[in-house]
């Protein structure tokens, strides 16, 4: 599959909202709205760029999650996604090629990153997020973010560039 688009799509209550497959290549989503189900949007093939959509009230808001680390997965940009009240808002698992959030709010759920490479969350706003936990993964940041609350304290093998709370104080550089 190469370059499909999707846009403008609501779906509710659905097993999984928007499947991007370790095949598909080049795929744009954007401005789709996912409520009530149990994956929001499903992506781990390349190239892909999946663009201001909606994933509220989801099992698992975002996932990224591979079998086993694939010769394609990851390396696509997520832009202006709002994640909200999720039981999980991030979940990314066998990603070697890494992807960019860029832009992207993010509350409530945890973020939970699994045997990935390069996952880059960068100019994001988060908050009420119970964990954000990478687990043998490399590179995995967070930069240039605002958080609504003070999340350090539950941040685990993940690094933070350039974090400020809400208020403007630095709690990451």
């Amino acid at each position: 599959l190469y370059s499909n688009v999707i846009e403008n799509c609501r779906f509710d209550s659905c097993g999984c909202g928007v499947y991007v497959g370790i095949r598909a290549e080049a795929f744009v989503v954007s401005n789709c709205v996912v409520l009530n189900s149990y994956i929001g949007i499903h992506c781990i093939g390349g190239n892909n760029r999946i663009i201001g959509c909606l994933m509220r009230s989801c099992t698992y808001g975002f996932d990224m999650t591979s079998q086993s680390a694939a010769d394609n997965d990851g390396h696509s940009t997520f832009i202006g996604l709002v994640i909200i009240h999720n039981t999980h808002a991030i979940k990314a698992d066998n990603i070697e090629y890494g992807a960019l959030f860029n832009g992207c709010t993010v509350f409530y759920g945890d973020i939970v990153l699994t045997n990935t490479t390069g996952i880059i969350f960068n100019g994001c706003e988060m908050g009420s997020l119970s964990t954000v936990t990478g687990s043998n993964s490399l590179g995995a940041r967070i930069m240039n973010t605002v958080f609504n609350d003070m999340l350090s304290s539950v941040v685990s093998n993940v690094c933070l560039e350039n974090c400020t709370n809400i208020d403007g104080t630095i709690f990451a550089n």
